[in-house]
């Protein structure tokens, strides 16, 4: 332990936890200075140390980090823990810092945790090399990884859900070892039930969803908070660890398709860990209880999105309900039980709980209702906790939110009762929906699609008739040709009939309509006629003569690519409102039917495909076959290609066709463009 000096906050810590780990090895002190009555020897410098170390904890500024790295790595030590910041936390010059350090320690074989963070602490060995004082006992089976020691104090800091951590471990700017690392490393522990990350960026992302699929094949949770969904916040991540947070959207999408659980907020990863933790993995429906229909109406407002199911209690539940509480209480799911005396309410309770029909019970609570816990006014709670006691033997889960803060005690207790405590509406029932889908994925888990290999069409079109064409061996296109003068423009025309579009075929003109480049409702030859003139004046080379699909709702689909996560399926609102409307959703490319039509149920125009206001609803199949072949046609082009855009895609009750596509090759693209890209599917 290089630099730790009791008198300091943070060295004072990690020495307090170096003195209370089980370190086989020891533990050697170096400082320049004095230090007395410490439970393990100190020398002037490394030196000094006559043994191999296994790992170098640096607690020195940043400027004295370099002769550290490489003092240890002449030693031959294994790693090196470097908590100060300093590198590319502060930009570029701190950048060029830290990728000497990572040179120096790749040379020597010698892996480095930070710059920039806390280190770690191992409370299932009892091991803490760690910038905050650690307590080893209870010992937890869940494990956290964050990129920001802050973060970390807050999670861990906040008692009220009670999640007990096995494995804390902070990465800060990951100049060597990453959040991949420690996944993968943690995935493999039994001890280790579920993992929850912060993460900034994902600094190696093939390792890091492999460990994704392990987890899942392991049925582990694996929960994550990220950063990024606003430019603030991407900005603030680079400054933070130096880190490039992706565009959430994204991130979120591939996340989602390895089986990773995403929360937006520290309350709602914790809510979620502490369901977890329980080990109850329900999948079938979930009783509610409160002492108030208020709070009731105020619990279902609160997550409106969540799509849990309240089934009807069974007869036999009914029965009993009937026998403990009044005449005038309705006897269904959800159940308001005022007013009703206490020892029916909780037998009540108790009927609700072992309720076939239901394997989740969530008893609304309010602990300060009549008094603080255990004075002789506390009534509320007390009844909760009773309840969940009686209950603690049926294989329920048993959840009590409050929607204000629970105390500590009542925490504690609920937790020995086997309960869990929340503390607020909306995050109870996005944590309990988490838990849900988690356990449905895995009884009814798809088999995974397999990507299709990568086919090499030469120089891609990026739009006009050789793009349709291509896209024509994938999907039903609207039939169209290409011509140079009106008199091929109307023999064009006898072949398929009218109604006919009109636009240029210009590969370089993408947004056509803008200038006036797009004629549509070609009825006769008088009209053609007219268009393909005013087209020609334009002077922007050929005309695309083309059928005009059927009225119809207008949809879009894309591929865009990712320079780190890969590439993206993109399905929403088309025609000229894609970009007004900002309706879609992203999946990672290569997905099945299923998936896809899960994605059109997502969207705001979905009651649209589904025949609203008495219009017919559109062929949904013929819709995502038009749909899978643009998700085919991105797969065989992986590698080759920026972005693809359908648009629109024509859906009508008798079948869809895709009228227009845009191709932007990779080796065509600029930075300029690539930009203008993410930055519309983010506004999206």
């Amino acid at each position: 332990m290089v630099g730790a000096r009791p008198q300091d906050s943070i060295g004072g810590a990690i020495l307090r936890n170096l003195a209370n780990s089980d370190i086989p090895g020891g533990v050697t002190g170096i400082s320049r200075r004095a230090v007395e009555n410490q439970a393990f020897p100190f020398v002037e410098s490394l030196e000094e140390v006559t043994e191999v170390p296994e790992i170098v904890l640096a607690a020195v500024g940043s400027r004295h980090v370099p002769e550290i790295v490489e003092a240890s790595a002449r030693l031959g030590a294994k790693a090196v823990v470097i908590f100060d910041g300093g590198f590319a936390d502060i930009g570029s010059e701190g950048l060029e810092r830290q990728r000497a350090l990572r040179a120096t320690a790749d040379e020597a074989g010698m892996a480095l945790l930070g710059p920039n963070c806390y280190g770690i602490a191992n409370r299932v060995d009892g091991v803490a090399l760690f910038a905050q004082e650690v307590r080893f006992d209870p010992q937890g089976t869940f494990a956290l990884i964050s990129n920001s020691g802050g973060v970390t104090d807050q999670i861990v800091g906040d008692g009220e859900q009670n999640v007990e951590w096995g494995y804390i471990v902070t990465t800060g700017n990951e100049a060597s070892l990453s959040s991949a690392d420690f996944l993968a490393e943690l995935v493999d522990r039994e001890n280790c039930e579920g993992i929850c990350l912060f993460v900034e960026t994902i600094r190696d992302p093939e390792r890091f969803f492999e460990a994704c699929e392990k987890a899942r094949s392991l049925h582990k949770p694996i929960i994550v908070l990220r950063v990024g969904r606003t430019d603030l916040s991407r900005d603030a991540a680079a400054a933070h660890t130096g880190a490039l947070a992706p565009p959430a959207r994204l991130l979120d999408a591939k996340l989602k398709h390895h089986g990773v659980i995403v929360v937006d907020t520290i309350r709602e990863l914790l809510t979620t860990a502490a369901l977890f933790q329980t080990g109850h993995r329900p999948t079938s429906g979930v009783a509610l209880a409160a002492q108030s229909g208020g709070l009731i109406e105020l619990l279902h407002d609160s997550a409106p999105d969540v799509a849990l199911t309240y089934p009807g209690f069974h007869p036999s539940t009914v029965e009993k309900l009937n026998e403990c509480l009044g005449p005038y209480i309705h006897k269904s799911n959800p159940l308001d039980w005022y007013p009703s005396p206490r020892e029916g309410i909780l037998q009540a309770l108790d009927a609700v709980g072992h309720d076939p029909n239901v394997d989740t019970v969530v008893i609304v609570t309010q602990y300060n209702y009549l008094g603080p816990v255990g004075s002789p006014d506390f009534g509320g709670g007390s009844m909760s906790l009773e309840a969940a006691y009686s209950l603690r033997d049926s294989g329920k889960l048993v959840i009590l939110p409050d929607p204000l803060a629970a105390p500590a005690e009542a925490v504690a207790a609920a937790r020995l009762n086997g309960a869990v405590v929340t503390a607020d509406f909306g995050t109870t029932l996005l944590a309990l929906n988490h838990l849900y889908e988690f356990s449905r994925s895995h009884d009814s888990a798809e088999a995974p699609t397999t990507r299709r290999s990568a086919v090499s069409f030469g120089r891609l079109p990026r739009s006009g008739q050789g793009a349709m064409d291509l896209l024509g061996k994938y999907a039903p296109v609207s039939a169209s040709v290409v011509v140079d003068s009106v008199e091929e423009g109307l023999r064009a025309a006898q072949r398929m009939g009218f109604p006919l579009v009109a636009k240029l075929g210009s590969e370089d003109i993408q947004h056509k309509s803008d200038i006036g480049g797009v004629k549509l409702g070609i009825e006769n030859p008088e009209d053609l006629t007219q268009a393909l003139t005013e087209l020609l004046g334009l002077d922007c080379g050929p005309i695309l003569v083309q059928q005009q699909a059927s009225k119809g709702i207008e949809v879009i689909a894309g591929v865009h690519t990712d320079p780190a996560l890969g590439e993206f399926l993109v399905v929403g609102a088309g025609g000229v409102w894609t970009e007004i409307l900002k309706d879609s959703q992203i999946s990672v490319l290569g997905i099945s039917r299923k998936a896809i039509y899960d994605m059109l149920t997502r969207l705001q125009i979905w009651p649209l495909l589904q025949g609203a206001r008495g219009e017919k609803p559109v062929d949904i199949e013929a819709l995502i076959d038009v749909i899978e072949g643009v998700d085919r046609l991105g797969q065989d082009l992986s590698g080759q290609i920026e972005s693809i855009d359908v648009n629109p895609i024509i859906a009508t009750p008798g079948g869809a066709v895709a009228v227009d596509i845009a191709i932007f090759p990779r080796d065509e693209g600029d930075a300029t463009h690539s930009g203008t890209r993410v930055d519309k599917l983010e506004d999206q």
